[in-house]
């Protein structure tokens, strides 16, 4: 079964019109490519570590701790494993 998807701010996929997304209002909008978008439960793992600056997630942010975090022996998901080394 598919994960429902969001990006990278955390804006859920059936929100975005014609592939943009226009949640930050006035008149601007993102173009979601696949670098914007990831699961749901990604952008969720993320807010729960307090990995989500701004109101966005950086990938680069999120692979460090997730380095730190199987350096220390603690357990990461299968999933942000895979989002992260991909």
């Amino acid at each position: 079964m598919e994960q429902p998807k969001c990006n990278i701010c955390g804006v859920a996929q059936n929100e975005w019109v014609n592939g943009k997304c226009y949640a930050c209002g006035k008149g601007h909008y993102c173009d979601m490519d696949a670098d914007m978008i990831v699961e749901q439960r990604v952008y969720d793992w993320c807010s729960k570590n307090k990995l989500v600056m701004g109101g966005t997630i950086y990938k680069a942010d999120v692979r460090q701790k997730v380095e730190s975090m199987l350096e220390k022996g603690k357990p990461v998901p299968q999933y942000i494993q895979l989002y992260v080394f991909g």
